[in-house]
């Protein structure tokens, strides 16, 4: 029961996020969440570092939108949601770099596959996970080379080369 529950929370939270009801998305989460965002590995600790940061996102892609009704994927497990929509929006607005810096709209669109795995606890977020392919949007969004190489598909060095042969 407690998984219906769940994947319903979960449904409320990507409608406030939607709807950019900042209210509504900081009532969902734990005062010690802790959050992965795609460009780091430590976690952000607390609902307050999710709501800057969601309010910086969408500061930069007002129209930033997950579309949810239905999602591709949704399923549970005991206190565990996992979700996967496909998330859209258009850089009208500046947004801040990675660096802190604040870069220029580009005004141009992005579409992504998003997906969130979640940990619940008394109907509160207490871990999120966020997965989405931020290569991909900086590409779609003319921040990066389109013909920018995969570190992964780019030939073996001469000298590793000779190592392995």
């Amino acid at each position: 029961m407690a998984v219906k529950k769940n994947l319903k929370l979960m449904k409320m939270v990507d409608d406030a996020w939607n709807d950019h009801d900042w209210d509504a998305l900081e009532n969902c989460f734990a005062e010690d969440a802790e959050i992965f965002w795609p460009d780091r590995l430590e976690p952000r600790k607390g609902k307050s570092e999710y709501m800057n940061g969601a309010k910086a996102f969408t500061q930069g892609f007002p129209d930033a939108h997950i579309d949810n009704d239905p999602y591709k994927v949704c399923f549970g497990q005991d206190d565990w949601t996992c979700s996967i929509a496909l998330m859209k929006g258009t850089n009208t607005r500046p947004m801040m770099g990675p660096d802190g810096s604040t870069m220029p709209p580009t005004n141009k669109p992005y579409r992504t596959e998003y997906c969130t795995v979640t940990r619940w606890r008394n109907n509160l977020i207490v871990e999120l996970h966020i997965f989405y392919d931020m290569a991909s949007m900086m590409r779609q969004l003319g921040m990066m080379p389109q013909g920018s190489p995969n570190p992964a598909e780019k030939p073996i060095g001469q000298k590793v080369r000779t190592v392995l042969e």
